[in-house]
């Protein structure tokens, strides 16, 4: 699969992820702010599960900020981890401005990571493919760039 159609899959995945969860003009609205734009940042994530609580961890390359979030849940019991790419118009703001958190993995072939500001603003989203992804399903919470 090339990059396009990884992308395109990405957003099938979670239109799909988000159905039970927000209407079809909630999940418009939240996707209409995802893009795959020309800035994007290589980093690196780790994932702790606990079956309801997961903490993530997301450091970019050439950056001294990382993410650090708690999140609730449902997913297996375990721990993965992979590289990819943060995805972002303003980093800056990304890093200043995050407030929660939302991500989800599809058939444990990789994860979306979404940060959010106030009022559920979409600021950027991490994508990570390969590494060692042991730990499937969705959840969301808080979490923050240190």
């Amino acid at each position: 699969m090339n990059e396009h159609e990884t992308q395109g899959r990405i957003l099938s995945d979670l239109r799909k992820a988000l159905r039970p969860k927000m209407s079809t003009i909630e999940i418009d609205y939240f996707m209409q702010d995802i893009k795959f734009t020309s800035t994007k940042y290589p980093g690196d994530f780790s994932i702790i599960d606990v079956i309801f609580y997961q903490q993530w961890k997301v450091h970019i390359h050439d950056f001294k900020q990382y993410f650090s979030g708690d999140a609730g849940g449902i997913a297996g019991l375990g721990f993965g981890c992979g590289s990819g790419y943060l995805y972002t118009d303003d980093i800056e703001k990304l890093f200043r401005e995050t407030k929660t958190f939302y991500w989800f993995s599809a058939e444990i072939v990789y994860y979306s990571i979404y940060f959010l500001g106030e009022k559920s603003k979409l600021l950027g989203h991490f994508q990570a493919y390969g590494g060692a992804p042991s730990v499937g399903g969705t959840g969301g919470g808080s979490g923050s760039w240190k």
